[in-house]
Order: C-alpha cells, then sequence, then structure tokens
C-alpha cells in the first residue's frame, strides 16, 4: 500500500468511527436504549446513539463505503444520493469517500423530509398500516443541523445538494440525471415506494441499490418486492449485516459507450497534503467531542455525589431518629423491668408463695409424666373432662423438656428419686420413625439407641437385611441403623449421606461413607467402579425425596444378581393422621409421621405401586404396630368423640406406624406379598375398660415419689 493509499484508509476510517460515535463510546438514548454504550449493538446499528451522526452501525456503514468506492473505481457513471438521512451520517460518508479520492464531478443528494415521518396513509399504503414513527420526535432532524454536521466535518460545499420535502413531491422534478449508487432508508412502505419510482430508472447499469431497513421493516421490504415484481426485476439480493441488504443493478442489453465526466487533475502529492490536513481537522474535532464527553461525564459523576451524600446524609438522620427513640424504649423497658422485678421479688418473699408451693411442685410431677405418657381419650368419665382442661405440652414443649436436664425441669425431686425413675421422668415420647427410644442428651433427632428385643423399624431391618452382606445403605444418618448392621450383623456397610456431621458419627461403623445429595440425579456417579452390594438399605429416606420413585429405580441397579432392597417407610394411613385430619389440625412436627421435612406421603396401597413402578415385587414385608394414643398425635387422638375413634380402629391398618419391606426385581426368585397387616391383640389403649389415669401413672412411679405426691395432695385436703 503506497503513501496515499496508506492516508485514504486512516481518514476514511477515523470518518467512519466518529460518524458512528463508535470512538468515544457514544451513549444510547431512548427509544431504543439503555443509556449506555453497547458495542455489539452499534455494531449491527439496532441502537439510537445519542450524538453520533448517524444510526446505520459500523457495519452498514462500512458497506456503504466500500460501494461507494467500487463505483469510483468501476467507473459506473453518476451521483450518489440517500432518501431518508436522519442526522446525515451516511451522505457525510460518501462525501468524505469523495474527498478522499479527489473526486470532483459527481454529486452527493441529501433527500429528507427534516421534519420526520409522515403519518401513515393506510387506505393508499395498507403495508404501513400501524406505523407509528411519526410520533418519534427523535428521527426529526432540521435541515440546518444535518447541513451543520457536514461544516464540522469541513464537507459542506458545492458537491453536496439537499432536497427539502416529502419525497411523492420533491423527487419526481428532482434536478437529478444519473445515478451511481441509491441509498434507501425511508422506513415506510411509500417512502420507499416513491424513491425507487423516481430514481431507479435513473440508476446506471452496475450502480448499487442499498436498502437499510430490509429485514426490519416489514413494509419496507414489501415495497422492495412489489416494485421489482411490478418491473420484471429480478435482483441478486446480498445480506450486509442481518438488517440490510443490497443489490447492483445488471448491465443494459444493448451495450453502448459510458460518458464519465472528467475528475479535476491533482497530484498524489497534493492529495495526501489535502488528506493529512483533513485528518489533522478531523481528529481536532474527535479530542474536541472527547473532552465534551469527559465533561459530561465529570459533571454527571458529581451530580451522583451528590445525591449519594444527600441520601447518605438523610439516612444517617432517620438512623440517629431511630436510635434515639430505641434509646428512648430501652429506658422505658428497663424501668417497666425494675417495677417488674420488684413485684416478683416481694411475690416470691409473701407468706402466700410459700403456701402455694406444694401445689405448684405436684404440678410439676403430674406435667413431667403426661409428657411421657399422654392421656387416653377411652375414659369415658373423669379422665376425658380431665382431659380438656389440663395442660398437655405441645410438640414444641415436649421438645424443650427433652432438651434439659431432669433436675432442672424438676426442682422438687432429689438426686434419688431421680435414680429410682431411671432419670426419664420427663423424658418425651420422640420415638424416632424406626419406632426406637430416643436418649434425650441426642442432638441428631435420628440419633438413638436401638432395643434389639423390640418390635421396631430398624430391628426389622436387621432382620431382614441379615448376616455377614455387604450393605449399601442410602441415607445413613447418623448410624443409628448402620451400627446394629455393622455390629450385631456382621456387615460391611457402604454409606450414603448428605449431612457432615452425621457423617463424622456414622463413619465408625462403616468401611466408606459418602457425602450425596440423593435428590441431584449425579449421586449414582459416586458409586462408580465398585462391586454391586448384596443389599441396598434405604431406611426413612424415599418420603424425603422429590422424586422417589426414580430414586428407588436408581437403588435397584446398585443390587447384586441375587441381591435385594430392604426399604422402610412410614404409613401416613395410621388412625393418629386422620384424627389431625379430623380435627383440621394437620400440624407438622420436627420428627414422626408428620416430620417437616417430608416431601412425600405413602398408603400401603401407594408403597405397592411405588414399587410396582420401579419393577419390583415386594416378597416379605413387616409392620411396626402403634395403638393412636401411644403416638405425636395422643392429644388430638383424645379430642375425637369415642365412637369416631371406635370406627376409626375397624380399619385393619389404623395402627400401622410403619412398613418395612423386602424387594426384588420381578425376574428374581419369590412370589409376591400383599401388604395386608396380620391380625394382632391390642395392648391397653384398645381395651374397653382403661384404667383410670392414676393407675396409668402410677405404674411408673417408684414407691417413695408416690408417697411425696400423696403427700402434697394430702396438704390440699385431697385424698389420694
Amino acid at each position: 500500500m503506497d503513501e496515499l493509499q496508506r492516508i485514504q484508509n486512516i481518514y476514511l476510517e477515523l470518518m467512519q468511527s466518529t460518524l458512528t460515535g463508535n470512538i468515544y463510546r457514544d451513549e444510547s438514548r431512548a427509544p431504543f436504549g439503555s443509556n449506555i454504550f453497547n458495542p455489539q449493538l452499534r455494531e449491527h446499528g439496532l441502537d439510537w446513539p445519542s450524538h453520533a451522526q448517524t444510526m446505520i452501525g459500523i457495519k452498514r456503514l462500512a458497506n456503504l463505503r466500500a460501494l461507494t468506492e467500487s463505483v469510483i473505481t468501476d467507473n459506473v457513471p453518476g451521483d450518489l444520493i440517500e432518501t431518508g438521512v436522519w442526522r446525515g451520517g451516511a451522505c457525510i460518508l460518501m462525501r468524505a469517500v469523495l474527498y478522499a479520492y479527489n473526486i470532483t464531478d459527481r454529486y452527493v443528494w441529501v433527500a429528507d423530509s427534516f421534519e420526520g415521518l409522515p403519518p401513515a396513509n393506510e387506505q393508499q399504503y395498507p403495508a404501513d398500516a400501524g406505523s407509528d414513527f411519526y410520533k418519534y420526535d427523535e428521527l426529526a432532524v432540521t435541515l440546518e443541523q444535518v447541513q451543520e454536521n457536514f461544516r464540522i466535518y469541513s464537507l459542506l460545499d458545492e458537491q453536496t445538494k439537499f432536497i427539502k420535502g416529502w419525497f411523492k413531491d420533491t423527487l419526481p422534478g428532482a434536478p437529478i440525471e444519473q445515478l451511481a449508487l441509491l441509498r434507501l432508508d425511508g422506513d415506510m412502505y411509500e417512502s420507499t415506494m416513491d424513491a425507487l419510482t423516481s430514481l431507479y430508472p435513473k440508476l446506471s447499469p452496475h450502480g448499487y441499490v442499498i436498502v437499510d431497513d430490509y429485514h426490519v421493516v416489514p413494509a419496507c421490504k414489501s415495497a422492495i418486492d412489489d416494485y421489482c415484481s411490478a418491473n420484471g426485476l429480478q435482483p441478486e439480493i446480498i445480506e450486509i449485516d442481518g438488517v440490510g441488504v443490497y443489490w447492483r443493478k445488471p448491465p443494459m442489453t444493448k451495450h453502448g459507450a459510458e460518458i464519465i465526466r472528467p475528475s479535476s487533475v491533482e497530484s498524489p502529492d497534493m492529495q495526501i497534503g489535502r488528506l493529512n490536513q483533513a485528518v489533522i481537522e478531523l481528529s481536532q474535532n474527535v479530542i474536541t467531542r472527547l473532552n465534551q464527553s469527559v465533561a459530561e461525564r465529570d459533571a454527571q459523576i458529581t451530580r451522583l455525589n451528590q445525591a449519594a451524600i444527600e441520601l447518605s446524609q438523610n439516612v444517617i438522620i432517620r438512623l440517629n431518629q431511630a436510635v434515639a427513640e430505641r434509646d428512648e424504649q430501652l429506658a422505658a423497658l428497663n424501668q417497666s423491668n425494675a417495677k417488674l422485678t420488684g413485684k416478683v421479688t416481694a411475690l416470691l418473699s409473701s407468706t402466700s408463695w410459700r403456701i402455694t408451693k406444694p401445689i405448684r411442685e405436684t404440678k410439676n410431677i403430674i406435667n413431667a409424666v403426661r409428657s411421657r405418657y399422654p392421656p387416653i381419650a377411652a375414659s369415658r368419665d373423669s379422665d376425658q373432662s380431665m382431659s380438656k382442661t389440663d395442660h398437655h405440652p405441645s410438640t414444641q414443649e415436649v421438645r424443650l423438656i427433652g432438651a434439659t436436664s431432669v433436675r432442672d425441669r424438676n426442682p422438687i425431686l432429689s438426686s434419688q428419686e431421680r435414680s429410682e425413675t431411671g432419670g426419664r421422668i420427663c423424658e418425651p415420647v420422640i420415638d424416632s420413625m424406626e419406632g426406637a427410644n430416643m436418649s434425650v442428651e441426642k442432638r441428631h433427632v435420628y440419633e438413638y439407641a436401638v432395643d434389639l428385643s423390640g418390635k421396631t423399624a430398624p430391628v426389622y431391618v436387621m432382620h431382614l437385611v441379615g448376616k455377614s452382606k455387604r450393605v449399601l445403605e442410602v441415607g445413613c444418618g447418623p448410624g443409628s441403623i448402620t451400627k446394629i448392621l455393622a455390629q450385631e450383623g456382621q456387615c460391611r456397610v457402604t454409606g450414603l449421606e448428605l449431612d457432615p456431621e452425621a457423617i463424622k458419627k456414622a463413619t465408625p461403623y462403616c468401611d466408606t461413607v459418602m457425602q450425596a445429595d440423593l435428590n441431584s440425579p449425579e449421586w449414582p456417579r459416586l458409586l462408580d467402579g465398585m462391586e454391586r452390594f448384596d443389599v441396598v438399605v434405604a431406611a426413612d429416606v424415599l418420603e424425603h425425596l422429590y422424586d422417589p420413585w426414580v430414586a428407588l429405580k436408581r437403588m435397584v441397579s446398585f443390587i447384586s444378581p441375587d441381591g435385594y432392597l430392604v426399604i422402610s417407610l412410614p404409613h401416613v394411613g395410621h388412625a393418629a393422621v386422620a384424627s389431625c385430619l379430623i380435627n383440621s389440625d394437620f400440624e407438622y412436627r420436627d420428627w414422626g409421621l408428620l416430620d417437616r421435612t417430608h416431601i412425600r406421603f405413602f398408603g400401603l396401597k401407594n408403597i405397592e405401586a411405588l414399587f410396582a413402578q420401579a419393577s419390583l415385587k415386594i416378597i416379605e414385608a413387616r409392620y411396626v404396630i402403634k395403638p393412636p394414643e401411644e403416638t405425636e398425635f395422643a392429644t388430638s387422638w383424645s379430642r375425637l368423640p369415642i365412637a369416631v375413634q371406635d370406627a376409626l380402629k375397624t380399619c385393619a391398618c389404623a395402627d400401622v406406624y410403619q412398613v418395612v419391606v423386602k424387594a426384588v426385581p420381578l425376574n428374581y426368585p419369590g412370589s409376591v406379598v400383599a401388604l395386608v397387616p396380620p391380625k394382632h391383640e391390642y395392648n391397653h389403649a384398645f381395651t374397653a375398660s382403661p384404667p383410670s389415669w392414676k393407675n396409668r401413672v402410677g405404674r411408673y412411679l417408684s414407691p417413695q415419689l408416690k408417697q411425696r405426691i400423696r403427700k402434697n395432695f394430702k396438704i390440699l385436703g385431697i385424698d389420694l
């Protein structure tokens, strides 16, 4: 590239970058902008710049330069025109190309109403129906402003011609002899059709037609298609940037010599000098604009800082006011507290407080016993009336009792008495979902010691698993079941658990414990490469999962050819749950059948369907039996009328608290077992004549403690 070509390229590239506002990152404006500079939008001309002279974007402006240079290089005769110029940026570039190549025999025609767009003439041009471009004041740029933009770039001269008015009035009689390039940017069917009708016949062979909004304004495309169809044109349309297109007019069928007007002669050195001066002037304009932008940004930052300071000061004032108000409230509360403290001190030292001490001590004992053994609703006389008035701790209260020591909750008990009662007189009924008794000292709600002689879910799981098996325990928790599988069943256990604290507790009883989220589809990958297991155990796990059906299918893939699954599930069909529904008191709890972490609930038929959908068959089943009055819902059960209780008890599964099953794939040996609870004898809760509350409480107290209670009641004049 010689020096002239280099300086021409520098000049035109600087012109393009300035006209688009890209060089100083000109911000977008409404309606198609968000007051920021977006390079991607600017490249494709999809925003409206705040100050730049064109909105056609970098790619379409570069295309305009290339086609203008092409008509010069190929000696295509004629002038250049744009119909619909906005701020004039595209016409300024065409004039700059002529200037860079020292073309003095062509004109640049700038055609626009300089008043915006007209309202749609829907009767004559239905394609323009709904057009609202005429509402945008931003599109109405005056002739004087466009001329000033040319002057800024030193390109306002006799080679620039302006045509002001609506195209239908001005273009038919415009003094244009011949065109080499026709750029259409009228945004409407009417504007596009008027320009084509008047100007396309004047376009020279090999001349270019550029359509700015071909792909974004359907009416514009319709005008092009209709004109070409009406005139038998089949142009080869070429894409520019996904928005605009262009085509080149084919040569005439009859060839003739083209008359090309000569350009003025100028030496290369003169052109280089002239363009260098133009680059200097253009650079100075850019620097001026950049300085203006910096000043505007500084002013904006100053305004924002001032606004932030004022806002912060207002916030500080409000906070200080709030602090002062809180101080006044605290002072008032402290004063009130001092008064209450004085009253409490006086009460504790009063004679009446000392006299009623036996009553309070006895009430503490009764409440503690009832929290461990709730009253039975079968009493139809005095016991039933008592249950309506006496206080029964809620689930939350029971857990609070279990979280403190016996001595703290029952100060009247001596260490000897605490020993006589086993230290459990106020221990709550927090049997786990597995039906085992939990120690009050345990933090984890599912961490408990398993009574191997009991008929509980952990014991049933251990029996169904068998001895000396390789076990995968899915959701092993803190290892309550894991421990008995390893120690009593001599099994080798691999555990999956999400809770890090539970993993620490289960680790001593497992070969390996891996952290896994069973609700994620990725957890089976943790077991890639491992040998299949004899047994897969999921004890009270599936009810916590969003999709237990899929989880169960995934577990099947980990059992060996002669392996099986052992699954335990809570039974929501228990009569105690029905009592909650009848009483409109379906309260979730921290444990039990309505554990607040349960997502899915299963009756016996639902359990059978769960395994059937996983292509499994149940070959053995065990049932954990709990009468309603021995569950966490005893209070709700006691509120039911006796007739309703009797009706609920007739259901065969009314007292099935939990189900433990052994299952295998359908193609494995073994017969399918239906989930039908076996007949059993109910305990005292289901007898026709339950013992009185005194006998029920008394059976759990030592003789010494009974004697002390009788003594306290005698002080009150009551003989037990």
